[in-house]
């Protein structure tokens, strides 16, 4: 039988059972559209970015040992007990994973007291994340980074001051002499453990970010290595 997990606790766990295989949500690209009196068609403005899609498991879940009002508020206290996005998979598509955050329900139905039902709703973010993505890999300056998916922002670590540059952007680091140094091109956050460095880098051009093809990674710093966090639609 499929399951979901959220938050790290499995469907599972709840005596939930997924009836359905979900639909493939494609988030739609975000674009403005302007129109110019006199002129034909509207001028389009793209942002790059896409809008966040929905998720939806249509549940049922067992009741008999318990009781319908008992299952059902475990199920929403672990549904609607968390703040912000949350890490959302599934057994369908078990190599990517979301973040999600619990959007609605439609309200339990009760059979007899012995069963519910209900289709949950996730609001997720655009990205279906790489397992794959998460795997951390040390690099040699000069090496050629190939990104089959969509334009990415991975995590550095570096160690040693210099300069970080990918595909032409650069970062230069200070003060950070036989110490590791994150960087988060995403928050476009530099930090050592829980301590902000962001006044150690200066960034030239776009904070650096993996495009879709060929990226050369360059480093002078003592040793460079990176979780790519690859991600499709």
């Amino acid at each position: 039988m499929n399951s979901f997990t959220f938050n790290g606790k499995s469907s599972t766990s709840f005596n939930i059972k997924v009836e359905k295989c979900p639909n493939y949500g494609v988030p739609n690209r975000v674009v403005e559209t302007i129109s110019v009196m006199g002129r034909n068609g509207d001028l389009v403005l793209d942002t790059g970015a896409y809008n966040n899609v929905e998720q939806i498991y249509s549940i049922y879940f067992n009741a008999k040992s318990t009781s319908f009002q008992t299952e059902a508020h475990k199920v929403a206290m672990w549904l609607n007990g968390s703040r912000g996005y949350c890490r959302l998979t599934d057994t369908y598509d078990p190599t990517v994973y979301r973040m999600a955050l619990m959007s609605s329900y439609t309200e339990y139905k009760n059979f007899l007291n012995y069963m519910g039902r209900a289709d949950v709703i996730f609001n997720c973010k655009p990205q279906r994340f790489l397992l794959t993505g998460e795997t951390e890999t040390t690099l040699t300056s000069g090496t050629t980074v190939t990104n089959n998916y969509m334009p990415c922002y991975p995590i550095f670590t570096v160690r040693g001051n210099g300069t970080l540059t990918v595909a032409g952007n650069s970062i230069v680091i200070s003060n950070n002499s036989n110490q590791n140094m994150t960087i988060d091109c995403e928050t476009q956050n530099a930090y050592t453990g829980t301590t902000n460095r962001n006044a150690d880098i200066v960034v030239s051009g776009e904070f650096p970010f993996l495009a879709s093809g060929n990226n050369t990674v360059t480093f002078s710093n003592t040793s460079c290595k990176m979780i790519p966090r690859w991600w499709t639609l």
